[in-house]
């Protein structure tokens, strides 16, 4: 499971909007990459600091290449990031709670 999880986290790096801006990727692509929980958040940070943009409103720009517009941000990312992490804490809260009697009491 160590492998797995380093290996998957080496390739997440890819799936997040780091190193590119979805609207280079096109529309149907860059709407795949949002559908990261990470990716809201991060773009959602380069919108608000780096190019002062509200958060609130969302934001159209032009496709790759001379192709249709891209949707940049919507104020929805943001609540989809929030669900998926109240979602991974409640999951994780039930594991915790159903396997905590498999746990050493004493080291």
């Amino acid at each position: 499971m160590k492998y797995l999880v380093q290996v998957f986290l080496t390739f997440g790096i890819f799936f997040t909007p780091v190193f590119y801006s979805p609207s280079l990727l096109g529309k149907p692509a860059a709407s795949i990459v949002m559908l990261n929980p990470l990716a809201p958040l991060l773009e959602g940070m380069h919108m608000a600091v780096v190019r002062g943009h509200n958060l609130l409103v969302p934001l159209v720009g032009p496709g790759s290449l001379g192709g249709p517009a891209v949707v940049l941000w919507e104020p929805w990312h943001l609540a989809y990031s929030a669900a998926w992490a109240f979602g991974g804490l409640l999951l994780s809260l039930l594991l915790f709670r159903r396997l905590s009697y498999l746990f050493a009491e004493y080291v």
